[in-house]
């Protein structure tokens, strides 16, 4: 009598391509949705938004849907074909114990945050809350099962060449000033949801890259992704033909980093040409004419768009340069000729019908005495405002650094401070400062990293933001603010820091323009450590993987190519946020990355052993 193995069986097979059709949609499709979604802003999240109360999202709405609709569908594929015994359960704990740490204090920083409507469903423009956050750990792992066999690498591969092809071609366009989203056709195809085409206007010009990734900044963290892999699709070809197509998304590639102008997409390639200099140094060698044909066609493209940009292209690698930033900085502190370089904010003194600012260059004082405005300027010399109008505005050359216009029966001060704007309200509680989301609110002194004193301006004001966020991280030792929840915990009120970052007081801090600190303050520091964890298994793994290998298999190319993207995304993540437009693209790369490596392992360890017992027989 036999008996039957009721253990479910794998069948090492390669997947039909419409398994993948979720995934595929995922990496072609949702980075590449720009549609209007009318939304009315109200709750809290109305109290920390600079913008109008109606707001028309184009960029992230409905990315963030079809996120999460395609993560789910492709999670229900997996299990049928599991079920099926199609697609196997592979045994990678190694990974999945950290990935589900960060689930937990996902989970728990959502259950117990303050805002909870924020923590579901994301911040305005953001809608990174717990659903796509979760969504991104799935992608994963489900691409760490679904990887399988050579067939689905090239599924892969052929969808993030779509990808790269339609944000090429709408990059190219925008650099050169003829933006496909600035035509009719563009404008129509955006609209929806009440928008008409003709009211319509991107605020991007000539000489710079958006794609449909909402900011120039984000390009650069998608070009993190698809350069290395356009280099892998080039040495994966086979034929005259194929590799024409692949040189040709390789040109695509370079002139999408080249062109957003990010910094941080730059020192992120820069890190990945390093890195892959490193690990592929005997294919250097032996395809010099190959690599001396790339370095050409960057050069030519570089040239070519510093010319049409006017020098924008050039100007931005050169302020790569760490040591001429702060030198700069250094140089606008003591540029006393122009005093809104150098003007250091140094009090805000608010007493119950009086307000002065204090700067190392003077103090201005305004306050109402028996019902009449009157100023007082740092030489004691004092104005006594008439009711004249309705609206007083004074400018004169006893005030020559600042413009001051009151709105009399409104009791409301209108204060232009070295070209830095900030507007008071005398109530009857006293003296409030206007702040986001036209909040009446009392300013506050936040506490600052001290090795960022005196660096608020440092790369693009990062250096302010940083400084505030660092200083949050012990109130997320254990859980976070909540997931998207950074604008409403961040220290918005402290209107001298944004003052001297060289902002409008009212201006809002919507991210911390890092991600390692974007997921630490939102779902906590145990969050944080664990994917840290995730990602250097997986890179000191490549590491010892890739360090003396012979790049001859599609694997292996890809594989390499997959390690240099996580590498790049995460040292861009230094200057960037994770957002919707490009966030999918780095979680998928790293599940299939992941895939890759252990199974080349598992291979490597299979002919040793197979070596090993031949010998000892």
């Amino acid at each position: 009598m036999k008996v039957k193995n009721s253990k479910k069986i794998y069948k090492n097979k390669p997947l039909k391509w419409y398994y993948l059709i979720s995934i595929v949609l995922l990496i072609a499709f949702v980075p590449s949705i720009m549609k209007a979604k009318y939304i009315i802003i109200n709750g809290i999240s109305a109290l920390f938004w600079a913008g109008p109360r109606e707001w028309v999202d184009f960029f992230s709405y409905w990315k963030y849907i079809f996120i999460v609709f395609l993560t789910i569908i492709t999670l229900f594929v997996y299990l049928g074909l599991y079920m099926d015994r199609k697609l196997p359960f592979k045994r990678e704990f190694k990974y999945y114990i950290p990935l589900a740490i960060y689930f937990l204090f996902v989970i728990l920083s959502t259950i117990f945050c303050y805002n909870k409507d924020v923590a579901f469903f994301g911040f305005i423009e953001s809608y990174q809350g717990i659903y796509i956050l979760l969504s991104y750990g799935l992608l994963t792992f489900l691409m760490i099962n679904f990887i399988n066999n050579e067939e689905e690498i090239n599924i892969i591969k052929n969808t993030f060449a779509v990808l790269i092809v339609i944000q090429g071609l709408i990059g190219l366009s925008q650099f050169l000033g003829l933006d496909f989203f600035k035509t009719y056709i563009g404008r129509f195809l955006v609209s929806g949801d009440g928008v008409s085409p003709e009211s319509i206007d991107f605020i991007f010009g000539k000489g710079t890259i958006y794609g449909t990734m909402y900011n120039t900044n984000f390009v650069g963290s998608f070009a993190t992704i698809i350069v290395p892999l356009s280099i892998a699709f080039y040495a994966m070809a086979k034929t005259q033909k194929s590799k024409v197509i692949s040189y040709f998304l390789i040109i695509l590639s370079i002139s999408i980093w080249i062109g957003c102008n990010s910094r941080a997409g730059y020192v992120g390639v820069t890190i990945i040409i390093i890195f892959s200099a490193i690990f592929l140094r005997k294919e250097i060698i032996k395809h010099k004419r190959f690599v001396l044909s790339l370095l050409l066609t960057t050069l030519l493209i570089i040239i070519t768009f510093n010319a049409i940009s006017g020098g924008r292209t050039l100007n931005q690698f050169l302020r790569l340069n760490l040591a001429k930033e702060v030198e700069k900085i250094n140089e606008l502190s003591n540029d006393h000729e122009n005093k809104s370089n150098s003007v250091v904010f140094k009090d805000l003194i608010i007493e119950n019908n009086k307000f002065s600012i204090v700067t190392n260059y003077d103090i201005l004082t305004i306050g109402i005495e028996n019902e009449t405005f009157y100023i007082i300027n740092d030489k004691d010399d004092k104005y006594i405002v008439t009711k004249k109008e309705d609206t007083t505005t004074i400018d004169e050359e006893k005030y020559p650094n600042y413009k001051i216009s009151i709105k009399n029966n409104k009791r409301i001060v209108y204060l232009n401070a070295y070209n830095r704007d900030i507007v008071f309200y005398f109530t009857d509680d006293g003296v409030k400062v206007l702040g986001s989301g036209s909040r009446l609110t009392n300013p506050v002194i936040a506490p600052t990293f001290k090795l960022l004193n005196g660096y608020d301006r440092f790369a693009s004001s990062r250096g302010y933001i940083w400084s505030r966020s660092i200083m949050m991280l012990p109130n997320v030792v254990f859980k976070g603010y909540g997931p998207d929840n950074y604008c409403i915990a961040f220290p918005q009120d402290d209107f001298l820091a944004k003052l001297n970052a060289g902002w409008e007081a009212a201006k809002v801090v919507d991210k911390p323009h890092n991600m390692f600190l974007q997921i630490a303050i939102n779902t906590g520091i145990p969050s944080l450590l664990a994917l840290l964890i995730l990602w250097l298994i997986y890179i000191i793994r490549g590491f010892k993987l890739y360090f003396n290998t012979e790049f001859d298999t599609t694997e292996k190319q890809v594989g390499l190519a997959s390690l240099a993207a996580v590498i790049g995304y995460l040292v861009a993540g230094i200057f960037n946020d994770q957002i919707v437009s490009v966030a999918p693209l780095f979680w998928i790369i790293l599940g299939m990355g992941i895939s890759i490596n252990e199974k080349l392992i598992k291979d490597k360890k299979s002919v040793i052993w197979y070596i090993f017992l031949n010998f000892i027989s």
